[in-house]
């Protein structure tokens, strides 16, 4: 048996996640971690601020004694959005491989979508399923194409939505509109991959968070978020009652998570006019996205060229 420690670091939240592979073969998640970073916070030209890193450096010291408690093989850890658009990226990764022993590894759009997309399908039977990974910083929509997988990445994340658009809690209807604007226009930008008649699998902090709204979990559960189904009516239902409350309301509403109650909106947003545009009507919800995928590819059950196959 094989265990694998898979570090994600996104624009709003720091994820662990500990992987088995068992002598049968199959490869299962079990303990799972998140903390909340905001990494991307006040992004400038001038980079990660040093407040931002500075939060995040005791946090990889924390989960590197996770996986070591837990007698992990290793430990990979992935840098998304956030590094991607950080001037002073390069000086981060040094500062955390020197005061961590750690080696970040900086993903590319392209690569970010396409290892989301292997992890959300990894238990899937059907062929035709378009992922999409709603982020802090960046969302990913990722299907299918004859032997190889199509992917676009967007600049548009929770995060980054509610800091350019929301100055009024609850958002004015103005800051709304144009939240969804900047929505549609990355839609229009990307070229929106969708296959007709292909089901829909959504990953992400957004999507699970809804999952386990529409269940009223007190405490996230993620064997019970894993393959529930939201209809774009439960999912129009909550946005609508969330754009009535204030912060401390849906804080109240996500007490597995409040520190999302901020960002929620926006990922919701993005999520509904995804849907919108896509003509879905109904998305499953995967625990198993960025993590799982490159826990995967760590341990050899998919390269990055072949296309995923079943049976």
């Amino acid at each position: 048996m094989h265990r694998l420690s898979v570090i994600d670091i996104g624009t709003n939240s720091v994820l662990y996640q500990l992987v088995e592979k068992k002598p049968d073969g199959t490869i299962v998640p079990d303990i799972q971690d998140i903390r909340n970073v905001r990494l991307g916070e006040g992004l400038s030209p001038a980079g990660i601020r040093k407040a931002a890193q500075d939060r995040l450096l005791p946090i990889l010291h924390d989960f590197k004694k996770l996986a070591e408690s837990h007698h992990c093989d290793r430990t990979v850890i992935v840098g998304t959005r956030v590094f991607r658009a950080a001037s002073n990226a390069e000086d981060i990764c040094r500062r955390v491989l020197s005061e961590t022993d750690l080696h970040i590894e900086i993903l590319s759009p392209q690569e970010e979508a396409i290892w989301s997309f292997y992890g959300a399908v990894y238990d899937q039977s059907e062929k035709m399923i378009s992922v999409i990974d709603i982020g802090g910083g960046s969302t990913e929509i990722s299907s299918p194409d004859k032997d190889s997988i199509q992917s676009v990445s967007m600049n548009i994340g929770a995060v980054t939505l509610t800091e350019r658009h929301f100055r009024h809690d609850p958002p004015l209807s103005h800051e709304i509109q144009a939240a969804n604007g900047e929505i549609d226009t990355a839609l229009r930008s990307a070229g929106h991959i969708n296959h007709p008649g292909a089901r829909w699998i959504g990953t992400g902090g957004t999507v699970t968070t809804l999952a386990a709204m529409h269940m009223r979990l007190k405490q996230y559960k993620a064997d019970r978020v894993h393959g529930q189904n939201l209809s774009m009516r439960h999912i129009r239902k909550l946005l609508e009652t969330m754009t009535r409350q204030t912060l401390i309301e849906r804080q109240k509403q996500i007490p597995f998570d409040p520190s999302r109650a901020d960002i929620i909106i926006a990922g919701t947003l993005i999520l509904n006019r995804m849907m919108t545009t896509g003509a879905c009507q109904t998305l499953t919800i995967s625990d198993r996205g960025l993590r799982f995928g490159i826990a995967l590819r760590e341990l050899a059950a998919v390269s990055k060229t072949e296309f995923y196959e079943k049976g």
